[in-house]
């Protein structure tokens, strides 16, 4: 389940039916199994002996497996068996049976086959098992109520070991659940997943000495439990619910405390206070609420003085505000936030309505006070066996799968938990006349009615699976299977070593590539090259800086040249470089290389008026010009052209500068060398490249372009490639100097000296050790100007193997990567973050070209890549986690 105070009575159906004592199936105070077994177990090593059992003459029929000894798993199935024989029944006239059970497995009306095998034993006590995608783990207690995790085999979704106990990590937790007459007090859940900066940890309740409950957690430290004790408060915490949305603080652990649970209040701690709770106002311990997976809020069930249902709220955690989003009829429960691609990443809001649908909500007002609007309902099909729904999830939250938003969930006769039940999974998705229904638990391809219970969703490398605990009294059976979904998994929504949720999506229409794109924070917009008509054009299109996808399709809102220069012909470079964006106080406008009436280079020039882009040439050269790199200062007096010239004399061609309004008065560089690095703009007024040094070494220089004086940066070995400038925050907005150097590393400069001598190397940013990709390309900053929320980062692109140095950006390497590094004031903690969908997918194909936009919320990165299934171009758009705040 989502992490949530689950405070209907959960029946343990594995062992509520019956308590054995002696030979009796029931007494007139019957003693609970767990407890029962532990008086018989005098050794305590969690097996009763035929000594240990006295002269019980059932022991030989509680011994399952026949190996002299018994397991509390082995009472539990015999006699879960073992039903005391009803009274006769008045006669009925006869129906047909309404699920004869079937010969062969079922195949569903859309060809699905149901796959829904064991995991781990059968009969094994798995009890509200919790998975975590990121750790690809589980975490689960059992009928002796200890806290165990097992390792997950994400291709398959089965345990990599035969029981799936591979952790031990307590024992003598709370139970979760009791039912009168026993009186005794119970947890309402079992242990959750969460995870801080030292990585992930489980939290669940248990008693401390004076017998209260409290929260506790524990984590695996070299495979060794590490457990803590959280609150100390002198009532009843339970009912742990911690949250999973990364948002750079420590976990909450939302609680219960107080008991009775209908006298039940709620409060949450951050991990690192536990002794300063914050308390949840207008808590209802008969709904579900749960934190958002999403977002930093906590959702519950508001329900007024008088009303007849209640209402779905939201907390914010930092400021404690609420908020109630829904205001429609029927009955909310099971509240949950998620980001739908359907809406291009937009919050919405799922709750179980009336336990008979899915209502899906959208804040479509955006005023921060009115309702959300509900845009979807989902229904189980018309000839579904079960109808009351319970236990809804949305899978991959955060993403999605594929471009549709999915929900498991669980239906059953009625409302008590022991009638039989049906596990489904509905999906979203852009048409309403055609979304995804299906039932995927093994009942659907037997036809024998079972009870099932508290499906669970974990995305695995290539498929999404489900995961149910079931009790089937006709077969003597009962525990957890892995029901497959039919649903695969292209841009796997699961969590990388930083907890960050990765989102890859396609930008370009499928079949349109848009190739070599540069994107305009400000307009936001995107120029690249655009193949139309069987001709290489150049068009503009307007981006949703929520989203950062495409506010129109096909993406070409402007065009703004056509038949302009490629970037490679007759085997060599020709224009070196596609559009790019300039600007000065008069605003933007974007440049790029078209040949002229004779077929030489030419730069040329597009300004917007009145709503579209009007080309013009600047230079003339009959010697050609090409692949400008442009200013962007928004006070300069006018916009500087770094570009290539002497192109009609091979091998001759250099990098000169010169401002748009004189294209003729062209300045070169001195000695430049070739192709082997690019000359970046800095600021108003510099130039960074790398010449070679007296001993033929490249080293970073800065031209002024108004004296023409060069200032040293670096002194040091190595070959320098991606030259950038960029104003740091980390040093109160300074310009720092950055290099590729060698293709492995990332290096900082800084001027410290001020006094003409080198500058300073302050820092040196890497891909981890234990990535498989090693040299790195395309390095940019984000936000020269400015950074974000004052931190620097940085994007680029990574491969396995090297290539020539002569300017690639990695496009011939069949296997690419894209990462964002960062600067940051803390050299320990500098962000590490690999961000592309083969993070966590594992499919291979080159990915080149990394950009980077700015967008409302957070910062995006684009790249290219050719699509494994068609091996076509395509536009690829990447979240980071980096948010904006920026105004």
């Amino acid at each position: 389940m989502n992490p949530k105070l689950d405070h209907a009575l959960l029946p343990l159906a594995l062992g509520t039916l019956a308590c054995f004592c002696g030979e009796t199936i029931a007494q007139t105070k019957p003693l609970p199994f767990a407890e029962r077994f532990k008086q018989l177990d005098r050794n305590g090593d969690g097996k009763v002996t035929r000594a240990e059992a006295g002269q019980s003459p059932l022991f030989d029929q509680w011994d399952g497996n026949k190996d002299g000894a018994v397991t509390l798993e082995e009472v539990t199935l015999f006699y879960s068996n073992r039903r005391p024989a009803a009274k006769p029944a008045e006669p009925t006239p006869a129906t047909p049976a309404k699920h004869a059970p079937a010969s062969k497995p079922n195949v569903a009306p859309d060809g699905f086959v149901p796959d829904a095998p064991f995991v781990g034993e059968v009969g094994g006590s798995y009890i509200d098992p919790e998975f975590s995608e990121s750790a690809n783990q589980v975490v689960f207690q059992d009928m002796q109520n200890r806290v165990w995790i097992g390792d997950i085999d994400p291709a398959t979704g089965l345990f990599k070991t035969a029981t799936g106990r591979d952790y031990l990590m307590d024992q003598n937790i709370t139970l979760i659940f009791d039912r009168p007459p026993q009186g005794r007090k119970f947890s309402t859940n079992g242990p959750e997943w969460t995870r801080d900066d030292k990585g992930h940890l489980v939290v669940y309740t248990k008693a401390d000495q004076a017998g209260i409950m409290q929260q506790w957690a524990g984590r695996l430290v070299d495979g060794k439990s590490v457990v803590t004790q959280l609150t100390r408060q002198p009532y009843d915490c339970y009912g742990n619910m911690p949250s999973r949305f990364p948002d750079g603080k420590p976990p909450r652990i939302a609680y219960t405390h107080d008991w009775p649970i209908w006298k039940a209040k709620a409060a949450w701690i951050f991990l690192d206070q536990p002794g300063a709770p914050r308390e949840l106002v207008n808590f209802d311990y008969r709904q579900m609420s749960m934190w958002s997976a999403v977002s930093p809020h906590f959702l519950f069930v508001q329900t007024p003085p008088g009303a007849p249902h209640g209402q779905v709220a939201m907390s914010d955690a930092d400021t404690g505000a609420v908020r109630v989003l829904t205001a429609d009829t029927g009955a909310k429960d099971d509240p949950g936030l998620f980001l739908a691609p359907e809406f291009g990443g937009e919050l919405l809001l799922v709750c179980n309505v009336d336990n008979r649908a899915l209502g899906i909500y959208r804040d479509e007002k955006r005023d921060g006070q009115s309702p959300w609007t509900r845009i979807a309902t989902l229904t189980l099909p018309d000839d579904a066996p079960y109808r009351f729904i319970s236990s809804p999830e949305t899978i991959a939250s955060a993403t999605g799968v594929g471009g549709v938003s999915y929900f498991s969930l669980l239906a059953r006769e009625s409302k008590d938990r022991n009638t039989p039940g049906s596990i489904w999974v509905l999906g979203l998705g852009t048409d309403p006349a055609n979304r995804f229904v299906r039932r995927v638990d093994h009942s659907a391809a037997t036809g024998v009615p079972t009870v099932v219970m508290e499906p669970e969703p974990f995305v695995g490398k290539d498929e999404v699976f489900v995961y149910y605990n079931f009790f089937d009294r006709a077969q003597g059976q009962h525990g957890l299977r892995r029901a497959a979904t039919g649903i695969t998994v292209a841009a796997a929504a699961l969590a990388t070593k930083q907890d960050f949720t990765v989102e890859d999506v396609r930008v370009s229409p499928p079949g349109q590539p848009m190739v070599d794109p540069e994107f305009n924070d400000v307009q936001h917009r995107v120029t690249y090259w655009d193949y139309a008509g069987g001709k290489l054009n150049i068009s503009v299109a307007e981006i949703d800086p929520l989203t950062g996808l495409l506010k129109n399709a096909p993406g070409r809102d402007f065009a703004v040249a056509e038949q302009v220069s490629p970037c490679f012909k007759d085997g060599g470079w020709w224009s070196h470089n596609g559009p790019e964006w300039g600007r000065d106080r008069n605003g933007w406008a974007i440049y790029f290389t078209k040949e002229d009436a004779q077929g030489n280079r030419q730069m040329w020039r597009a300004i917007e008026k009145d709503g579209r882009y009007v080309p013009e040439p600047l230079t003339t050269k009959p010697g050609g010009h090409c692949g400008a790199l442009i200013s962007q200062s928004a006070t300069a007096p006018d916009t500087r052209m770094l570009f290539y010239i002497n192109l009609d004399v091979p091998g001759q061609d250099t990098v000169a500068w010169a401002w748009a309004a004189k294209p003729s008065e062209f300045h070169p560089l001195p000695d430049w060398r070739g192709s082997h690095s690019i000359a970046r703009i800095v600021g108003e007024h510099h130039i960074g490249y790398a010449p070679r040094d007296k001993a033929g070494v490249p080293q970073v220089v800065l031209l002024d372009t108004r004296t023409g004086q060069r200032q040293i940066v670096t002194d040091e070995p190595g070959d320098k490639f991606d030259t950038y400038g960029f104003r740091a925050p980390e040093f109160g907005g300074e310009l720092l100097m950055m290099a590729n150097i060698d293709r492995q590393r990332l290096a900082i400069y800084r001027d410290v000296t001020k006094d003409g001598r080198p500058w300073q190397k302050i820092a040196e940013l890497r891909l981890p050790p234990d990535s498989p990709f090693k040299y790195i390309y395309s390095c940019e900053p984000i936000a020269p100007e400015t950074g974000v929320n004052g931190v620097s980062y940085f994007s680029l692109n990574a491969t396995r193997t090297p290539g020539s140095n002569r300017g690639e950006t990695g496009r011939a390497e069949k296997d690419g990567s894209i990462w964002v590094f960062g600067l940051g004031k803390d050299p320990a903690h500098r962000p590490v973050r690999r961000v592309d969908e083969g993070a966590v997918s594992g499919i291979q194909t080159t990915r080149y070209e990394s950009e980077s936009f700015v967008g409302t919320d957070e910062v995006f990165i684009y790249y290219e890549r050719k699509a494994p299934e068609t091996g076509r171009g395509e536009l690829r758009r990447c979240r980071t986690g980096i948010k904006n705040s920026k105004p």
